[in-house]
């Protein structure tokens, strides 16, 4: 028996708001081509959003450079007051055994050519733990700007959080530099981190499906504008919205409308597996590169080039699908870190090269892969609680950079088992990606309960292309709950 005849209503069944929301829906997948599609106004918001980016980017892995540790020599004196060996050196020595004598570290030297906070602070011996653990504050900073921003993102708008990210970026960043003990650098990484959950400026599909119908329909003359295409018909695109209902949905979704929906709920599940291995897996290659063989201005600057692949993510989601590319990404950066571990374990010939060739391959793999996960994500949440959905799985990313600071400190003294982990998540993460839907070249869903119609003489076609997709859709069910 078809399960979709059981469950599929005719147009008359609907409610005036539910099948507005069907035909909104298809005139606002219609109206992107329309307007332009990927033109210039996409490539410009790309390229002023992306730029501020680069604020993020430097403030996020700072301490990737902040919390190196220098070269370090101590002066040690007797119990007496006497020095102790003086023309001896002891390079990143904490303590030194002898039977008769307990020398003392009356003074530490830092090598002047790096200037970090662990110099500045001398937090190195019983002190070397506070490094790690501004970077995890600061990270904790990221991970209450993830819950919030989402929630600010759907009340108030992408545009107000986006500035206000940027402005508590701007801000904490210049008194940063200006701190008197590590408590207060560290309180002040934590604002960093909160500013760094920047969004978007507004899009139409938000503004429309929080009824600001007149702002959506100036963001499309702007977007058509600036790609030199034509501004759509007001007075047609007022009709459309007219019969969805006059006044703007007051209600405010969160986090529990997911949970309540059972199919959003596993989805959100899964992705925040796969959004925690990004975390971890990004932040520790980055925090890492101390720990890589070379020089650590090379290895960073490769890292970042390792970045840059990300951009093949999109057509590649675009030829194979957001899924399937994800997973192979993933398996493929699971094996990479794995056999960093090992190779961080052992003793091998050209240990320092391996290490280093298998860490940026995987680097390439964790930043295409996250980025493939963004776009699989974004397209799994229905559009009025796409932010929140977003937020919440961005959270289960920062937990993971949470994670991250530790595991590298501690990999100092177990060798190999940050990126032994690091393997572990993703293959995990690819797993769960086998349970998610392929979203490629799908409809975008605007409401928790999506009405997709059969073909009706009931209803005008909003657009030429609209009965084409209305076939491809035939028989395919109203509530997303009830296609588990």
């Amino acid at each position: 028996m078809d399960h979709n005849q059981n469950v599929a209503p005719s147009f008359s069944a609907l409610l005036p708001d539910e099948r507005m929301s069907s035909e909104v829906n298809e005139y606002l997948e219609n109206v992107l081509e329309n307007i332009g599609g990927c033109g210039r106004f996409q490539f410009l918001l790309n390229f002023f959003v992306l730029g501020t980016k680069t604020v993020v980017a430097w403030s996020t892995l700072m301490m990737s450079f902040g919390g190196v540790v220098p070269d370090w020599t101590c002066t040690w004196n007797t119990d007496s007051g006497d020095k102790y060996m003086p023309n001896s050196t002891f390079v990143k020595q904490c303590s030194i055994s002898n039977s008769t004598i307990n020398p003392i570290c009356s003074s530490r030297q830092f090598d002047s050519s790096k200037s970090t906070v662990v110099s500045e602070w001398n937090l190195v011996c019983d002190k070397d733990w506070i490094v790690s653990t501004i970077t995890t504050i600061q990270m904790g900073g990221l991970l209450v700007g993830a819950i919030i921003s989402g929630q600010i993102g759907d009340v108030f708008g992408r545009r107000i959080t986006y500035y206000l990210s940027v402005i508590i970026l701007m801000i904490a960043n210049i008194i940063a530099a200006f701190s008197v003990n590590w408590q207060m650098f560290a309180a002040l990484r934590f604002c960093i981190g909160l500013g760094c959950g920047c969004f978007i400026p507004e899009s139409y599909r938000w503004l429309v499906s929080n009824k600001k119908i007149n702002e959506g329909h100036d963001v499309m003359a702007k977007v058509a504008k600036i790609n030199h295409a034509p501004i759509p018909d007001k007075e047609k695109f007022l009709k459309i919205m007219e019969t969805w209902g006059d006044e703007p949905d007051s209600r405010t979704y969160s986090v529990f409308d997911i949970v309540r929906h059972r199919k959003l709920l596993k989805t959100m599940l899964l992705l925040s597996v796969c959004w925690f291995s990004c975390g971890y897996g990004y932040y520790t290659i980055s925090f890492g590169v101390e720990q890589l063989s070379g020089n650590l201005y090379v290895n960073m600057v490769l890292l970042g080039l390792m970045d840059m692949t990300s951009i093949f993510a999109a057509p590649l989601c675009n030829f194979a699908g957001r899924k399937w590319t994800t997973l192979v990404l993933f398996l493929i950066g699971g094996i990479t870190g794995i056999t960093v571990g090992v190779f961080q374990f052992i003793d091998i010939p050209n240990k320092g090269q391996l290490v280093n060739g298998f860490a940026l391959a995987s680097k390439v793999c964790v930043a295409t892969g996250w980025y493939g996960l963004w776009i699989l994500t974004s397209e799994s949440y229905p559009t009025v609680v796409r932010n929140v959905g977003l937020g919440v799985n961005n959270a289960m990313a920062r937990v993971g950079a949470m994670i991250a600071p530790q595991l590298v400190f501690a990999s100092k003294h177990i060798p190999g088992i940050s990126y032994l982990l690091l393997g572990g998540c993703f293959f995990l993460s690819a797993f769960c990606i086998l349970f998610l839907k392929e979203t490629n070249k799908q409809a975008l869903q605007d409401s928790l309960e999506i009405v997709i119609p059969q073909p009706s003489t009931e209803i005008s076609v909003v657009s030429p292309t609209s009965t084409t997709k209305q076939g491809e859709r035939e028989g395919k069910t109203v509530d997303e709950n009830q296609r588990l």
